[in-house]
């Protein structure tokens, strides 16, 4: 599950926090590169520092709902939007990249996908990372978005019920690049959207009270989470 990604608000980490008692454990950065194979397309993991991480096949989508819901407040007239998923895909990392004609060359650290930009500023209008495509993958690429993924979990010492022990959230700082010309250079940025994650955990689905338990708290927290980060 996860909202929409829209405009953050000045409080909204503190009011988490404060609500739910969770705490964050991790922190980590990464760029997300869609990259074209043919009539198909796949999307490249690239670190901080640009360096591969992983390449993710296309997802299986096997459900998709989005929810609208009204608004609340006329700070928010146009509502928060709710998208719940179920999905699956295949991720490609290790020995199977490198043993790999196709994938292996996205191992080369002299011909990374994505460069840091050689312009004047290392960073834009915006506060924005400069990044640049390389000139031997500009015709597969053609958007980017860099991640600033904050993970929580409930705070160990507050007391929760199984769900929310279990349940992770993460708030991500999502910076997009798109419309690159024809130096590499992408001439489109969307600086610091935001977007919350709510990965829960998953019930046996072999027993059918534990299926409409699950649904109840998912549903549940969702529309608290949505209400505190967006009212």
């Amino acid at each position: 599950h996860s909202f929409i990604p829209s405009a953050a608000t000045n409080d909204v980490l503190q009011k988490f926090l404060e609500t739910f008692n969770f705490e964050e454990f991790t922190r980590t950065e990464k760029y997300n590169v869609s990259y074209k194979l043919g009539e198909r397309e796949g999307t490249l993991i690239l670190d901080k520092d640009l360096r591969f991480l992983e390449f993710r096949l296309a997802n299986v989508k096997w459900m998709t709902l989005d929810l609208k819901r009204r608004p609340t407040s006329d700070a928010n007239p146009y509502g928060t939007d709710i998208r719940f998923k179920i999905q699956s895909r295949r991720i490609l990392r290790g020995d199977e990249v490198e043993k790999s004609d196709t994938y292996s060359k996205f191992l080369d650290a002299d011909t990374k996908v994505l460069e840091h930009g050689h312009s004047y500023s290392p960073r834009g209008y915006h506060g924005e990372i400069n990044i640049q495509i390389h000139s031997d993958y500009r015709p597969k690429v053609d958007f980017a978005r860099r991640k600033i993924i904050r993970r929580f979990r409930a705070a160990a010492d507050v007391q929760h019920n199984l769900f929310r022990t279990d349940v992770e959230v993460r708030l991500t700082e999502v910076w997009e690049y798109s419309r690159p010309d024809s130096a590499g250079c992408f001439t489109k940025v969307i600086p610091e959207r935001q977007e919350v994650t709510v990965i829960p955990p998953l019930p046996d689905w072999t027993r059918p009270e534990d299926v409409h338990a699950f649904a109840r708290e998912f549903w549940h927290f969702c529309l608290e989470l949505g209400d505190t980060l967006y009212p």
